[in-house]
């Protein structure tokens, strides 16, 4: 039971989007970070160009690049170079961003908090220059330099007049001080950009991170009522009403709240029944409140609607190990790796295995 205990620590909430992006830490001094790319453009000189700029950038700092597949199976920063559309002639060097990435930074403090956009992506239009900064601002993030990124995300903001990126700063900004532990200077940054109309419209899932602020801070009711606002600003039919109930379950679970818990993922699931992300979650709050059968049967549920859904085994690969079944334990391990390898929990699912003697 001590080890289920423990589990019930361990909060994780899939990140809804695309499944691409985590940045690998070696075990050097120097660290990896894993990118993948595709060039909508078909400019293979303005990818090496990014790409050289990138490597020159990170070097300074101890971090390598390595370009991988984005079909490898290993987590990795994706960046797609597509064209910008325009009836004008003569323009040719309009590019859009659009970086992506799977891993939240926020991950081993709370499922709830939103490491960068609500689709997890940021897009944006900018020379290249500026580009390879972001990307490598969020690569210091990703490696947990927020020092670093927070030095670079101040030089960009007087750099460019990018309305989308000057939206993004403030945000990026508010997750280094929640990674540094520091929730005031977050709440502060969070704040401002629920009062400035360009980038409160912007970041519409600010009010999640805030939210987990107020119950860090004995506001749990600010906390709640944030979210209960959200909520309101959203159709029935919405993915981000499903999103944002998955999370005040979270939110709810965190408090003690098992009923206004479950009563939220249930709601998500009453028109989304086969998202198998709402299913992860729903295990994992009755996980965390001790059912444990109800989490194993959420757990078979999000596999059987996406067998490829990597998570799903981890998840109820550790609730097998807990609950003294290793058999099953060692099958779900074994399916995260063969899925995923290069994934949040592939470490730990090796580790597992060698322990079981796999």
């Amino acid at each position: 039971m001590k080890r289920l205990a423990l589990l019930g620590l361990i909060w994780v909430l899939c990140m809804f989007g695309v499944s691409v992006g985590v940045a690998q830490t070696e075990t050097t001094t120097d660290t990896t970070v894993y990118i993948s790319y595709f060039d909508g453009v078909n400019n293979p000189q303005l990818t090496t160009e990014f790409f050289d700029m990138l490597t020159a950038q990170l070097n300074e700092s101890g971090v390598n690049i390595e370009i991988v597949e984005l079909s490898s199976g290993l987590s990795a920063i994706h960046v797609l170079f597509r064209p910008v559309s325009s009836r004008q002639d003569g323009i040719a060097d309009k590019i859009a961003y659009i970086i992506t990435l799977n891993h939240n930074p926020l991950i081993e403090i709370s499922p709830i908090l939103i490491p960068i956009l609500r689709d997890n992506a940021v897009i944006f239009n900018a020379p290249k220059e500026i580009a390879v900064k972001v990307t490598a601002g969020l690569a210091f993030i990703e490696n947990n330099q927020c020092d670093l990124a927070t030095d670079l995300f101040t030089t960009i903001q007087s750099e460019t007049t990018e309305s989308a990126l000057q939206s993004h700063f403030p945000f990026f900004l508010g997750v280094c001080a929640l990674l540094e532990g520091d929730l005031a200077t977050a709440e502060t940054i969070y704040q401002s950009i629920l009062n400035d109309n360009l980038t409160g419209t912007y970041y519409i899932t600010t009010p999640i991170n805030l939210a987990w602020i107020y119950l860090q801070t004995n506001r749990a009711d600010e906390g709640i009522a944030l979210v209960d606002d959200l909520l309101a600003n959203y159709p029935y039919w919405s993915l981000d009403r499903h999103d944002t109930l998955a999370r005040r379950a979270q939110l709810q679970a965190e408090l003690g709240n098992f009923d206004g818990a479950i009563a939220d993922i249930d709601s998500a699931l009453q028109t989304r029944p086969n998202d198998f992300n709402l299913h992860v979650v729903r295990g994992r709050i009755h996980q965390h409140f001790d059912q444990t059968e109800q989490a194993l049967t959420d757990y078979t549920n999000a596999v059987t609607f996406n067998p490829n859904f990597a998570p799903a085994y981890y998840y109820r690969g550790a609730l097998y190990l807990a609950l003294g079944q290793p058999e099953n334990a060692r099958a779900d391990f074994d399916a995260y790796l063969r899925i995923s390898p290069g994934g949040d929990f592939a470490d730990i699912c090796r580790t597992e295995l060698e322990t079981l003697g796999a």
